[in-house]
């Protein structure tokens, strides 16, 4: 049994094979195995290589003992590995078992193949094969059941298996991707025929292209654009003189070729200059694509006429059936699409084109918005860096002697003395040093400071993104520092314009030999071991800033300390945010944001391990398109019911699932009678416990797609963080100590000490946001990990959160609850953006209809049981993805309060056309949640 689960999650390879030897002497047969465990390496293509002559006689010996244990002991006379490729993070192994004549019976090829499978499961269930120096086979799999087929010299008649390449000839080559390699491989050389493809004539050196950016003229000489009514619509590529290839999907709605035309030879879609307009006869989409699931998504365009090509106009190669691309080969997509790229952190809107740092030299306007100068009495001592709206980041020793009152932070200016009509300057509130701050060691050398007035971003003010805490800065990472510092050791003139240098990130190790064993886990290294790069006095809490992704920056280290300035072999040492971060957010989460109310005397933590006074506040890190003013606002009274009205002779009528029952067991045939602000009952329990479901910005723009959220609209999402590293889950405040997420998102991880929850933030780093800690998670009793039917779960925080305008319950509805067919709800998460993509770092919404039970059991029509509910639209585009789960489906009802409809559960893809979001419905398990919650 475990060989065979083994096998069956090796899908996406080729079957194995078997050939024999000839009939009157031996048997062979031929397989292919996927080996886990172990990387491949080019070299394992050359038999000299050390990492083959390990691997090979290893795995000879594994297969002929693999073998040897099983009924057929001694009937196997040899083992050959014919040869190695690239499987996924994995080793692909092709190899031949030879067998000896059998006195009965043939031997056949299921028996042989259920001999193998359970010997290599039997040979690697306990320590795996250990290869020195690269790694443990942990399990090999065979990739499909053998077939048997006589031997005969020379090449085996018919089509050569799915995983080799074929010859015209008919001769079998199992090299991975041997066509157009330069080399001849087949006898009659078919595989360095129609080979002229592929080139680029117009690019003399074509540099590698991470991220997007403009592509040159030739560049891409295969590019079409195709256009329907003059206006680009879909790409294509170029196969030949006569033929285009495409996605099925772009002709779904328009199939004419007249109404179609393509032009190539151009980067550019606002002049038609040096573009060959081609038009299209034939559009013959693949007979079996299926524009419900996208599968087969492809389609073959006819020109009218051969086009010609010159330098900027030529065919893409296509690969043959065998041709392998491996996992994490770098490729390169092309196209006028639309341009993504809205970061809430990190990027440099002020700034067009930075030029390599070598050394140190003048920053230009808005190359690092993030920049601070802090200065006492007018005069600069520090750097420091922007994290939030109210919030810096600096060292602590800057402040041993200085008193916060008397600090001021410029900000958004290159100029030391603040001509820049850009600048701000704001005061300094509190100063928060890290309890566990050493001035001797300079261990912990961090602060975190509180603004009198929140930041309104621009694009030369803006905050740097805080890395996670398992994100890596790799030995010799460019990353830049920055500062009004003094230009030279002993030097103490400062320099009038903003400075900024490139330095390499320094192996730990070697930084700290070189500063005798004096490091600690929060330092890290930069700079140049032959020194003439480095910060120096001035610098100190400026920032070490990474660009990890193109154009967005991470704030690795903060300015510390060092031997002198750019001396060799003495590199500069900075704090180590990411060992800091949770320190950092913990401290900014744990006071109200301004307007919530008075700070009360258990939010402070008195004195630090430095003697300073350590508040612990909370702020945004508001993007670019925040409204500020929205944070602070209070719930508008308009939607506030401050007093009940006077009950209404509402009628009485027999209790049903479908009334609703007030406390003295009568129920009233009104439909969703609780919270709209009407006393229906008698006793007025149906505005009992109304609290909820009000948020403080009211302006809901309309959404096609998911948009970014305004801080406050979404009040009572919640982020669930495993471990503190990362986002894996969404989830609902419903109650002061109490949040619903879905059972899935615990299937793993169901330890609730794993678990932490942001609160009142529409940022993925939680800057802005509060943090609580998980007390107790209950899964429903009924939740079926298989089907995710009654997939919810309550979460109990460690202790009740203060109600603010930015954090706030839904509204919990009733049990007889409707929610209409057609009905305008939204979704909110930061789960990705599209299906494969990554996480979105700024909160998004989205508006999508309820769809009635009918229409989603059609949809899907063996999954949806009564405690699910479709929301979405029919022809996608609009959905939920991975990292929303557990987020919620709220539906506003007339009286201006929002209700929860559903929790965000599975669906097939994301936002795919038939296939709409499925969400946990509410009030099936409302029942469930009161007795917890007993309301």
């Amino acid at each position: 049994m475990a060989a065979a689960a083994v096998v069956g999650s090796v899908t996406a390879l080729y079957l194995g094979i078997l050939l024999a030897c000839h009939p009157a002497a031996e048997t062979s047969f031929e397989h292919t195995v996927e080996l886990r465990g172990i990387a491949f390496n080019s070299s394992l293509q050359t038999e000299t290589s050390d990492y083959y002559r390990v691997l090979t006689p290893a795995l000879e010996r594994l297969f002929l003992s693999s073998v040897q244990d099983s009924q057929l002991d001694w009937s196997c006379t040899g083992c050959t590995i014919l040869g190695y490729r690239n499987g996924n993070s994995s080793v692909i192994v092709r190899f031949r078992l030879r067998f000896a004549p059998q006195d009965s019976q043939p031997l056949s090829a299921a028996v042989e193949e259920e001999a193998l499978r359970h010997g290599l499961a039997a040979a690697l269930r306990d320590r795996g094969l250990a290869l020195p120096a690269y790694g443990t086979i942990s399990s090999a799999s065979l990739t499909g059941p053998s077939e048997v087929s006589p031997y005969r010299p020379g090449p085996k008649s018919g089509s050569c298996p799915g995983d080799t390449f074929s010859c015209r000839n008919s001769q079998c080559v199992w090299k991975e991707n041997p066509e157009c390699d330069g080399r001849k491989d087949c006898a009659d050389a078919s595989d360095e025929r129609g080979c002229d493809c592929g080139s680029r004539p117009a690019m003399q050196t074509a540099s590698r292209i991470v991220g997007g950016s403009e592509a040159s003229r030739g560049e891409f000489p295969w590019q079409v654009s195709l256009r329907e009514n003059n206006e680009h619509f879909c790409g294509a590529a170029i196969l030949s003189e006569k033929w285009l290839v495409s996605a099925a999907h772009c002709f779904t709605e328009f199939q004419d070729p007249a109404m179609w035309a393509a032009y190539t030879g151009t980067n550019s879609l606002r002049s038609d200059s040096g573009a060959v307009k081609m038009s299209i006869s034939r559009i013959i989409p693949h007979p079996s694509y299926n524009t419900d699931t996208a599968d087969y998504d492809v389609a073959v365009l006819e020109l009218k006429r051969p086009v010609t090509f010159t330098k900027y106009i030529q065919p893409v190669c296509l690969p043959s059936a065998g041709h392998h691309f491996p996992t994490r080969k770098k490729c390169l997509i092309s196209g006028w699409g639309y341009l993504r790229g809205d970061f809430s952190c990190g990027g440099r809107p002020g700034f067009s084109k930075p030029s390599k740092i070598v050394g140190g030299t003048d920053a230009s306007r808005g190359e690092i918005p993030w920049q601070v100068s802090l200065r006492e009495d007018s005069r600069h001592f520090c750097g420091a860096t922007v994290v939030g709206a109210r919030w810096l980041l600096s060292a602590a020793h800057c402040f041993n002697e200085t008193h916060s009152e008397e600090i001021e932070a410029y900000m958004g200016t290159t100029s030391l003395n603040g001509t820049d009509e850009s600048g701000m300057k704001v005061n300094v509130t509190r100063v928060i040093q890290h309890p566990l701050y050493n001035p001797i060691m300079l261990d912990y050398d961090v602060a975190v400071l509180e603004l009198a007035t929140p930041l309104v971003f621009t694009k030369h003010i803006q905050p740097i993104c805080l890395p996670t805490a398992a994100q890596e800065f790799p030995v010799g990472k460019k990353c830049v520092i920055s500062g009004w510092g003094h230009l030279e050791e002993g030097n103490a003139t400062k320099p009038e314009i903003l400075q900024k240098a490139s330095v390499g990130i320094i192996d730990q190790e070697t930084c700290d030999f070189l500063y005798n064993f004096s490091l600690t886990d929060q330092m890290i290294c930069a700079g140049f071991l032959e020194g003439k790069v480095d910060s120096c006095q001035g610098d100190s809490g400026g920032p070490l800033a990474c660009e990890v992704t193109p154009g967005v920056f991470y704030l690795a280290g903060i300015v510390s300390w060092g031997v002198g300035c750019a001396q060799p072999m003495n590199p500069g040492v900075y704090s180590r945010i990411t060992k800091l971060r949770d320190w950092i957010l913990d401290t900014i989460s744990q006071l109200p944001s301004p307007g919530t109310g008075t700070i009360s005397s258990s939010t402070f933590a008195r004195t630090s391990a430095a003697g300073s006074v350590t508040h612990r506040p909370s702020t945004p890190a508001a993007s670019p398109t925040d409204r500020p003013t929205t944070a602070t606002e209070e719930p508008s009274t308009a939607l506030q019911t401050t007093e009940p009205a006077k009950p209404t002779q509402t009628p009485v009528v027999p209790c049903t699932s479908f009334t609703f029952k007030c406390s003295s067991n009568v129920c009233i045939g009104k439909e969703n009678p609780e919270c709209d602000g009407i006393v229906d009952c008698s006793n007025g329990f149906d505005e009992r416990n109304c609290d909820c479901g009000l948020t403080s910005a009211l302006a809901f723009s309309k959404i096609v797609g998911g948009s970014a959220a305004a801080r406050g609209e979404w009040p009572w999402q919640v982020s669930l963080w495993l471990r503190r590293k990362e986002h894996k889950c969404g989830a609902v405040l419903i109650a002061d100590r109490w949040l619903l997420s879905a059972a899935h998102c615990f299937d793993i991880y169901s330890d609730p000490k794993m678990w932490v929850a942001f609160l009142g933030t529409p940022f993925l780093n939680g800057i802005d946001g509060k943090t609580e800690k998980i007390f107790r998670i209950y899964k429903h009793p009924f939740y079926n990990v298989y089907s995710l039917d009654y997939d919810v779960a309550l979460l109990e925080l460690n202790a009740p959160v203060k109600f603010s305008s930015t954090v706030r319950p839904i509204c919990l509805p009733d049990s007889s609850h409707v929610f209409h067919e057609g009905d305008r709800c939204f979704i909110t998460g930061w789960g990705s953006t599209k299906e494969g993509g990554l996480m979105s770092k700024h909160l998004q919404k989205a508006a999508v209809n309820v769809i009635g039970d009918q229409a989603c059991k059609k949809f899907y029509p063996v999954q949806i049981s009564s405690r699910m509910l479709c929301a979405g639209f029919p022809h996608g585009t609009v959905d939920s993805c991975s990292g929303d789960a557990g987020g919620p489906l709220a539906c506003q009802e007339p009286s201006g309060r929002w209700f929860l409809a559903g929790i965000t559960s599975w669906g097939y893809g994301c936002a795919r056309p038939y296939f709409p979001g499925v969400y946990t419905k509410v009030t099936a398990v409302q029942g469930w949640i009161a007795q917890h919650l007993k309301l």
